[in-house]
């Protein structure tokens, strides 16, 4: 195994600089995002890093490593906050003080680090391996909300608000909606200040869902026990077949025979990752699809409601209306 590649500063340029050269890769960068790319005896892949300012930051591994790697992390003040999410591969964490954790993909993973702290985390070879981070310095970050603490709640003061005197772990629940987020996020095609305002404006939906997450974290809604991580890879690919496929009329025992899955598993799949039954969560995404259709098409919309996969018009615009709370026809006019 290479030797480990020490971090005791928050993420920023000595972090790109460090991790170009541990990775012997090629840098390129553009404004506030760096992107390094490599492929050599160490694996291939690439890992982009993006500095958002006011203490703020982003990193983002999508690699197939050859040997596996390890971090080490021995921070000063301030002492910055990471919130990971693991969308494929292994990854072990540990400190000197024996806390030992194999995050789980789609598993939601908040730490704290305390002054002076080490911790470790190895990346596992032979297996591709998507992870993000983002990082930010409480002190420098929530200065935006100084003159409104009320805002932060008892259980997020723990770790948002609190004196950075102990480390502190959240190994949470699975959240198929952050891992959207982040699918939305690789594939932004807009570029200078759009993609920055954009790609920001997504970093930041993702840290409000894996706060949310912590928040609301609660023992009766773990799924480790009920959901192991090939259920859940399942139930994204069923997430990716409703997408692909919104013009037909989609079942739950039809999804549940393309993914190699039970229905009543998917149905409790649907509800603990997206807090929707899977009719609800596919009438969502039909509805989505059909609102920018009639956005950025100059299709009716009877072309509409069978691009979505319905029968009747009625319905349709009846649904359409709760959703949104306007009618179609109305929409169209609205826009023109």
């Amino acid at each position: 195994m290479k030797d480990p590649l020490l971090i005791n500063f928050e993420i920023g340029k000595k972090t790109v600089d460090k991790l170009t050269k541990y990775f012997n890769g090629s840098l390129k960068t553009s404004s506030n995002e760096y992107r390094i790319t490599f492929n050599n005896n160490i694996g291939n892949g690439s890992i982009t890093l993006m500095l958002l300012g006011q203490g703020m930051s982003f990193i983002s591994f999508d690699v197939y490593l050859l040997e596996a790697i390890c971090f080490e992390t021995i921070f000063n003040k301030p002492v910055p906050i990471d919130f990971l999410f693991l969308t494929s591969g292994k990854i072990s964490f540990n400190n000197k003080k024996g806390h030992f954790a194999n995050f789980e993909s789609y598993q939601n993973v908040i730490i704290r680090y305390r002054a002076g702290d080490y911790t470790s985390y190895k990346m596992a070879c032979g297996i591709p391996l998507q992870l993000n981070i983002i990082q930010i310095c409480p002190i420098k970050y929530f200065k935006k909300y100084s003159k409104h603490k009320e805002l932060l709640t008892s259980n997020l003061n723990e770790i948002l608000g609190g004196k950075s005197n102990k480390m502190f772990y959240h190994f949470g629940n699975f959240n198929l909606k952050i891992a959207d987020y982040i699918r939305q996020l690789n594939n932004c095609n807009y570029s200078g200040m759009i993609k920055q305002i954009t790609a920001e404006g997504i970093i930041n939906i993702i840290l409000g869902l894996q706060l949310w997450e912590y928040e609301n974290y609660n023992e009766k809604f773990k799924c480790s026990t009920n959901l192991n991580c090939d259920d859940i890879a399942k139930i994204e690919k069923a997430t990716d077949y409703i997408k692909e496929h919104v013009h037909e009329n989609l079942t739950v025992n039809k999804l549940a025979s393309k993914v190699h899955l039970s229905s009543p598993k998917l149905q409790k799949g649907f509800k603990l990752l997206y807090r929707k039954t899977v009719n609800n969560y596919i009438k969502e995404i039909k509805l989505q699809t059909a609102h920018n259709y009639l956005e950025n098409s100059n299709l009716t919309v009877s072309e509409v409601v069978y691009k979505v996969g319905y029968n009747s018009r009625s319905y349709f615009t009846q649904i359409f209306f709760q959703r949104f709370g306007i009618l179609p026809s109305q929409y169209i006019k609205k826009l023109k």
